[in-house]
């Protein structure tokens, strides 16, 4: 993996691995893939139609509750290791 600031870290044991497994799939799954995916989905879904014709970005309006996006934007623009692709996955 590479970019800057990246940080590999890998699990003990099966053990330890199962434990993660685990730990995601009680604690963060919901909030981490339904939650955000399905509010994600509804939002760009909704949007299509202001942006269809390429006029919206030069009409778009940010208003506060948007810097939490652009901030998360671009720390992942800053710090993402690549994109995920299907030689990635076990």
């Amino acid at each position: 993996m590479s970019g800057a600031g990246a940080e590999e870290t890998f699990v003990a044991d099966e053990a330890e691995e199962a434990a993660f497994d685990r730990e995601f799939e009680e604690r963060w799954l919901e909030y981490a893939l339904v939650g955000f995916n399905v509010d994600d989905i509804w939002a760009r879904e909704a949007t299509q139609p202001f942006y269809a014709d390429d006029t919206g970005w030069l009409r778009e309006q940010l208003f506060e509750a948007d810097a939490n996006l652009v901030q998360w934007r671009d720390l992942a623009s800053r710090r993402h290791r690549g994109i995920q692709a299907p030689e990635h996955l076990r």
